[in-house]
């Protein structure tokens, strides 16, 4: 929609260097930079266009003759949020959980279709779950099927959607981690990559995409690799909001697409035209072939 996904992914770069040099962040929030830097609310495509599309919508929901409709603008008002601040919530709303979710489900999917063993068994269960093809998999169906839960979580554990550090700053008393003393002030932060793949948690074949680790690990174990999973989406009041959404679409979403097809990919080695980092992933054309499949389920 008037490029926005795309124009925010051209800049991640910019905004991944700017965020990570406590220099930058400072200049950024002076008024006068910030003035500078603002998009045009004329521009055509890109952040402009979109900042003033959603403020019109916004302020409609204000003023003598003011709309009012049950729904999250609704609810925002109801909370005591301002016009303006709704109005950025609103941009944050078509961005959020966009490019995340659908990296791990790019990934997990190419992961899954590429591993015959998982793919025929993940293909058994969801064949058998009693589902019928007119219909979609339910919310509150996904995750009863354990081993597309398993994908699920592996997807997330192998292949996280982002590697940006989530910095907590330590409260004012100052704060210990593993005897160690956090001086009030310090920023911290965790680097999900070591702590999804490492040997203590997930044990010496973590860098495997393996959905049995979920079964055959020891009740010490799985309660290690829990405690790490539980980090994929943040945690605390920061915590990302979405999470259940998410887990919601890549449950129906890795259901349907193994039970309806089988797919192959074009390049095993070199799956992506595009594959980049920049706190979140950049990830284009990731070639497939796809045949219909029919499942066994019963109808």
């Amino acid at each position: 929609m008037y490029l926005y996904v795309t124009t925010l992914a051209k800049n991640l770069p910019l905004m991944n260097f700017v965020s990570a040099i406590p220099f930058f962040i400072y200049l950024m929030r002076h008024p006068i930079v910030q003035r500078m830097m603002m998009p045009s609310l004329k521009a055509k495509v890109g952040v402009g266009k979109i900042k003033g599309v959603v403020g019109q919508i916004v302020g409609q929901r204000f003023g003598e003759n003011k709309v009012v409709r049950e729904d999250m603008i609704q609810s925002f008002i109801k909370n005591g949020l301002t016009q303006g601040e709704i109005a950025d919530e609103g941009m944050l709303q078509l961005f959020a959980g966009s490019d995340t979710t659908s990296t791990v489900l790019r990934s997990g999917l190419f992961y899954i279709i590429t591993n015959p063993r998982v793919c025929t068994r993940l293909q058994a269960e969801c064949d058998a779950s009693g589902v019928p093809l007119t219909e979609i998999i339910s919310a509150a169906k996904g995750p009863t099927l354990p081993y597309l839960n398993a994908c699920v979580k592996e997807a997330l554990r192998y292949h996280p959607a982002g590697t940006g550090l989530l910095p907590r700053v330590v409260g004012p008393n100052g704060d210990y981690h593993e005897g160690k003393y956090l001086p009030p002030g310090t920023t911290i932060g965790f680097c999900g990559w070591n702590v999804f793949k490492n040997n203590s948690a997930y044990g010496p074949d973590y860098s495997e995409f393996r959905p049995e680790r979920w079964f055959d690990a020891d009740p010490e174990r799985l309660a290690r690799m829990e405690k790490a999973h539980d980090l994929v989406f943040g945690y605390g009041r920061y915590k990302c909001m979405g999470e259940k959404i998410a887990r919601i679409e890549l449950h129906k979403a890795i259901f349907e697409l193994i039970r309806r097809f089988n797919f192959t990919a074009v390049d095993a080695m070199k799956p992506f035209d595009q594959y980049e980092n920049h706190g979140v992933f950049v990830q284009h054309g990731l070639w497939v072939r796809a045949e219909e499949r029919v499942p066994k389920t019963k109808e």
